[in-house]
């Protein structure tokens, strides 16, 4: 029995969409080993700041050194790991996309917008409210809403 070009075409159809799932699993693959061996990285130097900072306070001479040196190490340890959380996540929340798909627009306070100025644009019988929020990164934010008063 002869193969159609119905056939041929859903054939090809079915290949091409297998071919495109292995392609974005290899992506994926690619992906999660570059975040792990950005992470091992990371927790190496992580841990050889530590062992420098752990050897000098043991050849420290008296406990003054020894709790200074403790807290410029615990104080460069949590700059490290909040600057590494801060480059993992976007700045820019006006830019960006939340996990819903929609676009965040509007006040953004880390970029210098303080939101909506309370002077003079508001018609008749309108104000605005300022609303407290958790963002797609589960921050802590607000939003700036026009309502309307009776």
């Amino acid at each position: 029995m002869p193969v159609t070009s119905a056939q041929r075409f859903w054939h090809n159809a079915a290949r091409e969409g297998e071919r495109l799932e292995q392609q974005a699993e290899e992506r994926n693959a690619s992906n999660r080993q570059r975040i792990s061996q950005d992470n091992r990285n990371f927790n190496r130097a992580l841990g050889g700041l530590e062992d420098s900072y752990n050897q000098a306070i043991r050849n420290a001479n008296n406990t003054r050194d020894r709790r200074r040196l403790k807290a410029e190490r615990d104080v460069r340890i949590d700059k490290a790991i909040s600057d590494r959380e801060r480059a993992d996540k976007p700045t820019d929340q006006n830019t960006t996309i939340d996990d819903d798909s929609t676009d965040q627009t509007g006040s953004n306070p880390e970029n210098g917008d303080g939101g909506s100025s309370d002077g003079g644009g508001l018609p008749d019988g309108y104000e605005e409210e300022r609303i407290d929020i958790v963002d797609a990164l589960n921050n802590a934010s607000y939003r700036w809403f026009l309502t309307k008063f009776d």
